[in-house]
């Protein structure tokens, strides 16, 4: 009867960003389904932090799923899990329109994450947060070439030779000279599909036919990073590139053929032609909300533009960093260890943030953000850049 009822319901993972290593029915209506998670080039810092996979054949089951293999390791510090208690996984019946479960349990011994649900559709889809995939990369470029004050250009291409694109969005009509040169990159962590929702919202805005859209593009120069790691897009990747490099470390490491999606970028961004006056590293992390950079090591001025990024941002967003923006660490990074705002800072000197969002339940609106509260949040960024520049 177990095998019958296993034969009418299928587990995949088989699409563009699907990540699930394997699958066991301990009952017809209990699955444990185990996260893949990726480690580096050494093996070491496995990061579980992206699953995404359908069930179909289940309309009107009553289904108990525990997600496991949730244990790894970070910066080289093995851990348990436990920082996924709060994980509160998206669904969708249509692998479009996405919410999140409102509640799960979080087991221990081992490190469990259970879901029950009574499916409403045939198949459903279960992921982290709301994916966004390198097709919906690709459909947002299709939309920004269509906009005559914008740009998209390749500038190399990814270890499997994907392209890797940079987007410029500006009116040409006044010189580039007179205005403020800001960088956004995005996406450098394959699971951190939430920041690609907020760039989205922020090209939504630069792009509008609207006085302020004007306004900006008239006095911006915005150079924006879609990604930098779309084969990880594609494989239902989590931080590290198809060599196993972490693409947000490594930035004063030199090794096209190891990590040519750094080799592309670097060059342009740290040349002492590319003016910047303000650098953003958007990432995606579990439970805060937060700004960091140079505040001491750059100086009043940074620091000042700093607290007027975040001031905003609080005031105007549901962003949960009231406490303020956090300043850089006093220890140099280790060789093989700079991220690209680190680097960003000590080659150019320019003010470069760490911009960091939560996936877990953001205490403001009391539940995990959606793709719309995403999409709000960019066209907020740049409001906030404007204001503070």
């Amino acid at each position: 009867m177990l095998a019958f009822f296993l034969a009418a319901i299928s587990v995949s993972a088989a699409f563009e960003g699907g990540a699930l290593r394997s699958h066991e029915w301990l009952s017809p209506t209990h699955l444990v389904a185990t996260i893949p998670g990726q480690s580096d080039q050494d093996h070491r810092n496995h990061q579980p932090s992206w699953f995404y996979f359908s069930l179909s054949g289940v309309k009107g089951q009553t289904l108990t799923l525990d997600l496991a293999g949730f244990e790894g390791e970070y910066n080289y510090r093995p851990h348990d899990g436990r920082g996924h208690r709060n994980t509160r996984p998206a669904f969708s019946y249509n692998n479009k329109d996405w919410q999140h479960f409102a509640e799960a349990e979080w087991l221990e011994n081992p490190s469990r994450l259970r879901l029950r649900f009574t499916a409403r559709e045939d198949t459903i889809w279960i992921a982290r947060i709301p994916p966004y995939t390198l097709k919906h990369v690709d459909q947002l470029l299709a939309r920004v070439r269509q906009h005559p004050h914008s740009e998209v250009r390749e500038i190399g291409r990814s270890v499997e030779k994907r392209p890797l694109h940079l987007v410029t969005i500006t009116d040409p009509a006044t010189p580039a000279a007179a205005k403020r040169h800001v960088w956004i990159v995005a996406r450098q962590h394959a699971w951190e599909a939430g920041v690609s929702w907020a760039l989205e919202g922020a090209i939504n805005l630069l792009l509008s036919d609207t006085p302020e859209a004007r306004r900006i593009r008239a006095t911006h120069v915005y150079s924006l990073v879609p990604t930098l790691d779309p084969d990880g897009l594609v494989h239902g990747g989590v931080r590290f590139n198809r060599h196993g490099y972490d693409l947000n470390r490594n930035w004063d490491v030199r090794d096209p053929k190891k990590m040519p999606e750094i080799a592309a970028l670097e060059p342009i961004l740290c040349s002492k032609s590319n003016k910047i006056d303000l650098f953003i590293d958007l990432h995606n992390t579990e439970s805060a909300d937060f700004l960091q950079g140079p505040l001491t090591a750059g100086g009043p001025a940074i620091r000042s533009l700093g607290d007027r990024l975040n001031r905003h941002l609080v005031q105007h967003a549901h962003f949960n960093a009231a406490a303020g923006v956090r300043d850089y660490p006093a220890e140099t990074p280790a060789k093989g260890r700079y991220s690209i705002d680190h680097w960003v800072f000590k080659q150019t000197g320019a003010p470069a943030f760490l911009l960091e969002l939560m996936v877990d339940t953001n205490p403001r609106i009391g539940r995990p953000p959606h793709t719309n509260d995403r999409l709000a949040f960019g066209a907020e960024l740049i409001r906030a850049i404007a204001a503070a520049l």
